[in-house]
């Protein structure tokens, strides 16, 4: 506490500065400790009445886009709109459906509930990989080259995904009896 007080009465006219020798104010703080003149309780009562007068003791400031770097590979003036916490909560709804979604599908297998299913796993799979991509192939580390085309890469991956799971839907037995199928393998083994 009292060495706290030595940076608050360099830069603040403290009312017990008057007791203090000229070489505290030289930055030698630790031997504050030595004068029973600076005590912690007028040291208080100092703070106390500054704060009751509203003067804060003068601090450097540092602002918070100072400390920390943009990480973002898209700029904010070239997102759709700005508001991204909407997008948090379809998230959360598309991973609650996906536990109702996936037993009935394998229960009742036809092919509305293949397609819910592939587009809300594709969906949540996308969702989960880009936060991963975005969060540690940074522009900073890799550059924006191999950031943006990590991400592109997402992209790539989930279009994919997608139309080999519609494939499996409409030209084949459909994805909930492809993942039974798969279930009657493993049994006869």
């Amino acid at each position: 506490m009292r060495l706290g007080c030595a940076k608050v009465l360099k830069s603040i006219q403290h009312p017990c500065s008057s007791q203090l020798p000229t070489s505290l104010t030289r930055g030698k703080t630790s031997s504050l400790l030595k004068y029973p003149a600076v005590s912690s309780v007028s040291c208080l009562n100092f703070h106390k009445i500054s704060n009751e007068k509203r003067i804060a003791p003068s601090e450097p400031k540092v602002k918070l886009t100072d400390a920390v770097r943009h990480f973002s590979i898209t700029q904010p003036k070239l997102s759709g709109h700005g508001d991204h916490s909407k997008l948090w909560v379809y998230e959360r709804y598309v991973s609650a459906a996906l536990l109702g979604i996936v037993p009935l599908g394998l229960m009742m297998p036809n092919i509305l509930f293949d397609l819910l299913i592939a587009v809300a796993s594709v969906m949540h799979m996308h969702w989960g990989i880009e936060a991963i991509v975005i969060d540690y192939i940074r522009p900073i580390i890799f550059g924006n080259l191999i950031s943006k085309l990590a991400v592109y890469f997402v992209y790539l991956l989930s279009i994919f995904t997608l139309v080999g799971l519609l494939n499996l839907t409409f030209n084949n037995c459909g994805l909930a009896n492809s993942i039974k199928l798969l279930w009657r393998i493993n049994k006869q083994e």
